[in-house]
């Protein structure tokens, strides 16, 4: 069986894109998440702030809007889409359309248009020069194409499978591939056909803009992470904070109102990285079988974006229904018995502010910049828990904005990272998101504080920004709960120690 390597996040010097694509095989059989892609880092923001709105009883209907138009946004407003592959034989590029024409079947207005003048349509470089010439998907089935036909981001990349999310770069010429497949390749050469099938059907999964199903908050405790951490080579620390960072709502639950562990975009997981049942609670995430075609609930999934009248028959409208219910039962226990009619608090406000930013704009998801001041405990720790929170990671310049400072005081390089300051521009969720962030990442955080000019910034003015680091003061203060960070109005200090 195939062992998922599912989990990966930026590291120091790690060239910064926008959107980076959903995952990369490296090797046959060995799977590794790439810095995850715009969509992934805004699921794990969405949902964050849907676990707020429970919390501090906003109205579900808030939730279920920023939801939808965000999902929407790497939907294509086009039925026919013009394919073409760079490489490959016309047989190989014939069968990667035939395997992936499942989607076409489930959804028969959206069809994938790759011939031209009787023959498959190749991608050339002279495409590049004029977006009216673009395909709309282009794909590689070979890694060593000598050709510039991979943006910098993924040339380390370029003998896996990805691809980036729906209409993401269809026009953009920086990005020439948009759907990779060398290592399916690899695995069709090897008579895995079943991988095989598997690994074309959720790349194009992807690339008709559909996330990644084992990213649900259902799942949280779910994953085994002695066994994810032993099978990685990964601490246990590690494998925990890459688990915590993908807690996103995924397409069923955010499109349909479920979660479908038989999805062809869950990964087909060793049976050793799950969690055993509990007394009266099967694991959820768990599928009993590896699959290599669409679920039922996936098909509901792809009509209800492009062709929603396949959603109306009694037989959908019940299998739908009743994913629902269960969904609501599975988050309920996922939430710890949280109710969803909780009092309104403090708190809601500011949670449905959130919540309507990501609607008026889904694809800018925050103007807040993360900047970290270093300490060597722990850097490494920060730097992965922080990464794949949903903010930009460059600026209008292309610059990245998630920055490393080398001006660490001195005094406290030795400390570990136990603090967070905030602008006054900044909302108390992007405040509360990051620090939960680094608590279960294992960071002892013990403040939560204002930012303000002083001498010790240089008396720096500084606007939507998170600053990172340590504290002298925190040194006799205890750390703070995740139930303190999420309920207590900011700012937040520990208790001083006795």
């Amino acid at each position: 069986m195939r062992k998922f390597f599912a989990f990966f996040v930026w590291g120091l010097g790690q060239t910064f894109s926008s959107v980076a694509p959903a995952h990369s095989t490296l090797s046959v059989g060995k799977l590794v998440n790439p810095p995850i892609e715009s969509g992934d880092r805004g699921t794990t923001k969405l949902d964050f702030l849907a676990s707020q709105a429970r919390r501090n009883g906003v109205d579900a209907a808030t939730v279920a809007a920023a939801s939808s138009i965000f999902y929407r946004q790497y939907v294509w407003h086009k039925s026919d889409l013009q394919l073409c592959f760079w490489n490959g034989t016309d047989e190989q590029q014939r069968e990667v359309i035939s395997v992936a024409d499942v989607w076409h079947a489930a959804a028969p207005n959206m069809t994938f248009n790759y011939i031209e003048n009787g023959k498959v349509r190749m991608c050339e470089l002279s495409d590049l020069k004029n977006t009216d010439h673009l395909s709309d998907i282009r794909i590689s089935l070979s890694g060593d194409d000598p050709r510039p036909i991979y943006s910098q981001d993924v040339i380390s990349m370029r003998n896996g499978d990805w691809a980036y999310p729906g209409n993401v770069y269809s026009q953009n010429r920086a990005f020439p591939t948009t759907v990779n497949l060398a290592a399916a390749m690899e695995l069709r050469k090897a008579g895995r056909l079943r991988d095989y099938y598997f690994d074309v059907r959720h790349e194009f999964g992807h690339a008709l803009g559909l996330f990644h199903e084992h990213q649900s908050q259902i799942c949280k405790g779910w994953f085994n992470i002695k066994a994810i951490a032993k099978d990685t080579n990964w601490t246990e620390a590690y494998a925990e904070t890459q688990i915590n960072a993908l807690g996103s709502a995924p397409n069923v639950l955010g499109i349909v109102g479920g979660y479908d562990n038989q999805s062809i975009m869950q990964y087909n997981f060793e049976p050793s990285w799950y969690m055993p049942d509990r007394q009266g609670q099967p694991n959820p995430c768990r599928r009993p079988n590896s699959v290599d075609n669409l679920s039922n609930l996936d098909k509901a999934v792809i009509d209800a974006l492009y062709d929603p009248t396949l959603n109306e028959t009694p037989e959908r409208k019940a299998l739908i229904a009743g994913f629902k219910q269960k969904a609501a039962v599975q988050l309920a226990a996922a939430e710890q018995g949280t109710p969803s009619s909780n009092p309104r608090s403090s708190q809601a406000s500011s949670v449905e502010a959130a919540l309507t930013a990501v609607a008026s704009n889904p694809s800018h998801l925050s103007d807040v910049s993360i900047q970290v001041y270093p300490h060597k405990k722990d850097k490494d720790i920060v730097l992965k828990a922080i990464s794949n929170l949903g903010y930009p990671l460059t600026d209008a310049a292309g610059k990245p904005i998630l920055s490393v400072s080398a001006n660490t005081t001195a005094l406290l390089r030795g400390d570990p990272t136990n603090a967070i300051l905030y602008t006054s521009d900044v909302s108390d969720q992007d405040a509360r998101y990051v620090a939960v962030s680094l608590i279960k990442a294992g960071i002892e955080l013990k403040s939560i504080e204002p930012y303000y000019p002083s001498k010790r910034n240089k008396f720096a003015v500084r606007h939507n920004l998170l600053q990172i680091g340590a504290d002298v003061e925190n040194r006799k203060r205890k750390p703070l709960s995740i139930d303190a960070v999420l309920s207590k109005p900011l700012p937040i200090y520990g208790d001083e120690i006795q």
